[in-house]
């Protein structure tokens, strides 16, 4: 059952950081909210915080140091923590190359491509599901 919802955004873009969460703080969502410069710490922060009764949603970049995007996915489904279906990751960049949009779909853990900036509504709709 998931109770929860724990928000990560991952991204080494401080501004990008600064208005996801005052905007999710603006909905009202009273989630926790981490922030994480890149995909290493972003997954440390993870199976920190992981539980299989917490549903975690996670706005991933795509282009960043140390671990990107693509380097955090292959992480990801090696630990294979997604079995239960409570983390929900969005691919979040400003680049709208096909190739990069191919590739999420073909993840099999990417619920969905979102370029910055991401609307509020967007925002508003994520935070309900």
């Amino acid at each position: 059952m998931k109770t929860t919802k724990i928000i990560l955004i991952i991204d080494d873009d401080d501004i990008h950081q600064y208005i996801s969460k005052k905007t999710i703080a603006k909905l009202g969502a009273d989630s926790p909210v981490f922030s994480c410069p890149n995909g290493e710490i972003g997954l440390e922060k993870l199976l920190q915080e992981y539980s299989k009764d917490e549903h975690f949603i996670i706005f991933l970049d795509i282009n960043m140091p140390i671990m990107n995007g693509w380097e955090f996915i292959e992480k990801f489904l090696s630990l294979n923590l997604n079995a239960n279906d409570n983390i929900d990751i969005y691919l979040v960049s400003s680049s709208t190359d096909s190739v990069d949009i191919k590739k999420a779909d073909e993840s099999g853990c990417i619920k969905e491509f979102l370029s910055k900036p991401i609307a509020i509504e967007k925002y508003k709709s994520i935070l309900k599901e």
